[in-house]
């Protein structure tokens, strides 16, 4: 198997993860058992795992994702206003 290599800026990964996190409540709700995304097309399968990887990463250093997504929004929003 090849290796990937994945390259997000850290004010990214909230929104990234918000993008992916929409794609498969909206896809895959987890309202019965028959929905429980044990279906997946190989195409939601590398997805999720891409998804999954993501989330694993945010939560070892959340405090750092969630320090440069402030600092992107505030800086947007200084802009929104000038």
């Amino acid at each position: 198997m090849g290796k990937i290599t994945i390259s997000l800026e850290p004010q990214f990964m909230i929104p990234t993860l918000d993008v992916y996190k929409e794609y498969f409540d909206n896809k895959y709700p987890c309202t019965d058992e028959n929905n429980d995304g044990s279906n997946m097309s190989l195409e939601d399968e590398v997805k999720y795992a891409t998804y999954d990887y993501l989330l694993n990463v945010y939560e070892k250093s959340k405090e750092v994702y969630l320090s440069a997504y402030n600092e992107l929004k505030k800086k947007v929003s200084e802009i929104e206003v000038s």
